[in-house]
């Protein structure tokens, strides 16, 4: 009698990752009871599920989002407004980035930006926000649904939102990062 899941993904050949109120491991091939995977301080659903690599992203309602990999999860850091805790989708691009899409809007984050944060406890980095001033009539994105984004046969991405779909091209350039003034307080070599 097992919750509806919102996204299952296989981690490794026979491995499914099941996504509910909680992670479970299934494999398919021993057909043994399945393992949960303790995410701490999760009491809310997981939304989405994204596999690259060695690592899974899972999404949650309200916590933020997550890496897992050989049985560790570290909870990922926020953008500075906390929007990123309702993450609803995770969809690479063929340039090494990855859009997640949340209740305010969409985030462009390099793949390796999280795997140098998961691997290094990074406490941020960059993501790349896109919202209303960048042509978002809505930008209240749904998901926890499988799929829960598209690539159309254009290449073009499609995202859905609570007024329609939100179509764009993720390889066209988008707006550079913010200026602003660099400040330097520290500068460490060799640990020291």
């Amino acid at each position: 009698n097992w919750p509806v899941p919102g996204a299952v993904v296989e981690l490794k050949p026979g491995l499914l990752a099941i996504a509910t109120e909680k992670l479970t491991l299934f494999d398919i091939e021993k057909r043994t009871a399945p393992d949960t995977v303790h995410i701490p301080g999760l009491h809310v659903e997981i939304r989405a599920l994204y596999k690259f690599s060695d690592y899974l992203l899972i999404g949650t309602y309200g916590q933020g989002f997550y890496m897992y990999k050989n049985g560790i999860v570290k909870k990922m850091p926020l953008d500075k407004n906390g929007y990123l805790s309702y993450a609803h989708c995770f969809m690479p691009d063929t340039k090494g980035f990855c859009w997640v899409s949340t209740n305010h809007g969409l985030f462009k984050v390099s793949l390796q930006a999280l795997v140098t944060a998961y691997e290094n406890n990074l406490p941020e980095i960059y993501y790349h926000y896109l919202g209303k001033d960048d042509g978002m009539f809505n930008t209240e994105l749904n998901g926890g649904c499988q799929p829960c984004a598209l690539q159309l046969s254009t290449g073009l991405f499609s995202f859905p939102t609570m007024n329609g779909m939100v179509v764009f091209d993720p390889l066209k350039h988008h707006n550079p990062p913010p200026g602003g003034q660099i400040f330097i307080e520290d500068v460490l070599a060799d640990s020291v």
